[in-house]
């Protein structure tokens, strides 16, 4: 069990942040109830634990209450997520593209022009882990209980060392999470080609986002996976 004081976020997806303190930087930290920290904010650890997994370390805390004396005066203003850039044609060195957020942190997500389904550019995702990585859309679409979400997606498969698949991601009213679901099928080698999945919404739920599932291939891992994925719709109807 631990304490630090003037820790500072400099990468945040999801729970998933590191942290800088003291000198150094690139610190892993879990927050399980990230609240309102963001990139930029400081905040000193009133109660915290460092975990292993085999030979990787990092911080964790469990509560919102374990950070205290948080201050998001140097977080950068919030930017609200809409579907202007779902064909990825907005130019931007950004990772992950605008309109989109990362759950996890080992993959990268570039626009890029080298491929396109639609338009003149694509998103690029590439990753060197074997553990499951996600991609998520930033708005919160609307919805109501039964109501049907419809996700599509163009997915040029180019690496026998990875696959991907897509799934739905359900909120309630607050937009605490209900629960995922996942298509059954997953992209195969080739040229593009389009990925549907669609799913009535659970009692409770008030918005969705899609998201892409990134995996890799065991049998055929090379310890690299790069896909390109375009085109992303999510329809409400």
């Amino acid at each position: 069990v631990i304490q630090c004081t003037g820790l500072e976020v400099e990468t945040l997806a999801g729970s998933d942040a590191t942290v800088a303190y003291g000198g150094l930087t690139g610190i892993p930290c879990r927050v399980e109830e990230p609240g309102a920290l963001c990139v930029g904010a400081t905040f000193d650890l009133a109660t915290g634990v460092i975990t292993q997994y085999e030979d990787f370390h990092q911080l964790k805390t469990f509560y919102a209450m374990d950070m205290i004396n948080l201050d998001i005066s140097g977080c950068a203003p919030v930017v609200e997520a809409d579907a202007s850039n779902w064909g990825f044609e907005e130019i931007s060195a950004g990772d992950p593209p605008p309109d989109f957020e990362k759950l996890t942190l080992e993959f990268t997500a570039l626009t890029t022009s080298a491929e396109a389904h639609g338009g003149t550019q694509s998103c690029a995702l590439s990753w060197d882990s074997q553990d499951n990585q996600d991609l998520i859309q930033g708005l919160y679409s609307v919805i109501a209980p039964a109501q049907t979400a419809t996700f599509t997606l163009w997915v040029k498969d180019g690496d026998v060392s990875g696959r991907v698949r897509i799934g739905l991601k359900f909120y309630d009213a607050d937009k605490t999470f209900l629960n995922n679901e996942f298509s059954n099928t997953y992209s195969t080698d080739g040229d593009w080609a389009q990925l549907s999945y669609a799913v009535a919404a659970p009692d409770g739920a008030a918005f969705v986002r899609a998201f892409v599932r990134l995996y890799d291939m065991s049998a055929e891992w090379d310890g690299y996976a790069l896909f390109h994925i375009d085109d992303w719709n999510l329809v409400v109807n």
